[in-house]
């Protein structure tokens, strides 16, 4: 999930920096008349809107399903069949598992892997974010990140 907020806030970023970086070609604000007749500024601003275009086509078409510990969370307090079926199809989907004896094996998998990471919380402070090699390039990710916004 990390990777999508990630890779949504690079693409709008890099839609800023583009938009702006064609905003170079614009005409000097000294030269009044070049400024009525340039219409470059339509296409400068409507630059930014190809990352958002580009990222609701891909929350509609690939990205519909909910996640799969959201499912088994649902499921869980429910108790419903239904929920446990969208749960199952949904792992089908995703880890290639075609019969349903698949799916519930996948399912108990996932479940127990959930109930063992829950009591594994650890705190990451600046200093081992910063050290770290294991949280290194995600704390450089997001300092790009905010640097470049």
């Amino acid at each position: 999930m990390a990777r999508i907020g990630t890779n949504i806030n690079l693409g709008i970023v890099l839609g800023i920096f583009f938009a702006y970086s064609f905003g170079l070609l614009l005409p000097a604000k000294d030269d009044i008349q070049a400024e009525k007749d340039d219409n470059l500024w339509r296409v400068s601003y409507s630059l930014q809107l190809i990352p958002v275009f580009i990222s609701t086509i891909i929350w509609f078409t690939w990205l519909r399903t909910e996640p799969i510990q959201f499912l088994i969370s649902k499921s869980e307090a429910q108790n419903g069949s239904a929920s446990y079926k969208e749960c199952l199809a949904t792992i089908g989907k995703n880890h290639d598992a075609h019969t349903e004896e698949q799916q519930v094996e996948v399912f108990n998998r996932i479940q127990q892997f959930i109930n063992e990471s829950q009591g594994k919380k650890e705190n990451v402070g600046y200093w081992r974010a910063l050290t770290d090699p294991k949280y290194r390039m995600s704390t450089i990710i997001c300092i790009l990140l905010a640097f470049s916004n």
